[in-house]
């Protein structure tokens, strides 16, 4: 038996999704303010997001067209928090990489006229497992944020803000600074630098993406608190989660630093084969105030930054810790 035809226009989309199950459980559940057809994941079916808002809580659904069954099925969400009422509004859709869609979003206090309020930029997960928010910034007013798909761009205005972002497969272009979007993907997903390293972080699937209460839940073992490097951690047989920002409600804080340690023989040339890189060890003197030499490096996989020490400074010398840190953290919290 032929395959059912796909519907073609978009009135004939909206009736699908307007008459679906899965669209009117979600206008009951949550007070939609916005709703658009956005290809997330540049299959070719539109997918369709609900922006919701109410005095407590706002956020996105996102439902997903089962070709097989010809039904329309919840994919994805993101909730928020907040303590005023928001509302949330669409911009405009933007090209990213491999057709994949990008919506530019935004969440705004009605009459508010100080307060800085978020414009997100929702898009899948690289590995098309879910919607995330990509990128967010700060505007005071909704007139404030313009979408220019000829150009692929959106503009923000304002007393302390006036630029053009520009969309460039998986990162902005802003003032000639390239800010690469988040991938929704744990911070080491690379397979031969996972099966390298043989640390159980990597099954975590931890991301800077996760809260610290968060990133605690997906390790179900007791945890030691303790202060490492100057920052609050919670810490594992061989890995710490960690935060910088521990005097507020902790579980809501972002994760600041991440720390792997206790490997089983991983030299500095098992690194360099698994990643592909050079690593070049630089030795520095501190036998002066901490009596030791240390040997360490700092080097990228997957647009991550990884800080490594090591026992010594040749290719056989035996990893002892490597440290990640977070720095767009610094930069919104």
């Amino acid at each position: 038996m032929a395959e059912q035809a796909l519907p073609q226009s978009e009135e004939e989309w909206h009736n699908t999704v307007n008459t679906s199950e899965w669209y009117q459980h979600a206008k009951t559940k949550f007070p939609v303010t916005a709703e658009q057809f956005v290809d997330f994941d540049g299959d070719k079916i539109p997918d369709y997001i609900l922006g919701y808002s109410d005095q407590t809580h706002y956020g996105y659904v996102v439902g997903k067209y089962n070709r097989k069954n010809k039904t329309w099925e919840n994919w994805s969400d993101l909730h928020y928090e907040y303590p005023i009422y928001n509302e949330i509004a669409f911009h405009g859709v933007l090209k990213g990489k491999d057709d994949k869609e990008i919506l530019i979003a935004s969440d705004f206090q009605p009459g508010a006229k100080t307060i800085t309020h978020e414009m997100n930029l929702i898009k899948a997960s690289d590995d098309n497992s879910q919607v995330i928010l990509g990128f967010k910034e700060y505007a005071e007013k909704r007139e404030d944020i313009t979408v220019d798909t000829s150009t692929n761009s959106f503009h923000l205005a304002g007393p302390e803000l006036n630029q053009t972002y520009l969309l460039k497969n998986d990162y902005l272009l802003v003032n000639n600074e390239k800010i690469v979007l988040e991938t929704g993907l744990p911070l080491i997903h690379n397979e031969a630098f996972m099966q390298t390293l043989n640390n159980s972080f990597t099954k975590t699937g931890i991301s800077f993406m996760d809260t610290f209460g968060e990133g605690v839940a997906k390790n179900k073992a007791t945890a030691k608190e303790e202060f490492y490097e100057g920052v609050f951690c919670k810490s594992y047989e061989d890995y710490s989660i960690c935060t910088e920002f521990y005097n507020g409600i902790i579980n809501d804080a972002p994760i600041t630093h991440i720390f792997l340690y206790n490997f089983k023989q991983v030299t500095v040339k098992d690194i360099s084969k698994a990643i592909n890189q050079e690593l070049k060890i630089e030795a520095k003197d501190f036998t002066d105030t901490i009596d030791k030499i240390l040997y360490d490096t700092t080097f990228t996989v997957d647009n991550v930054e990884f800080y490594a020490e090591f026992d010594g400074p040749n290719e056989d010398s035996l990893l002892i810790k490597i440290g990640i840190q977070n720095q767009k953290a610094y930069e919104e919290y």
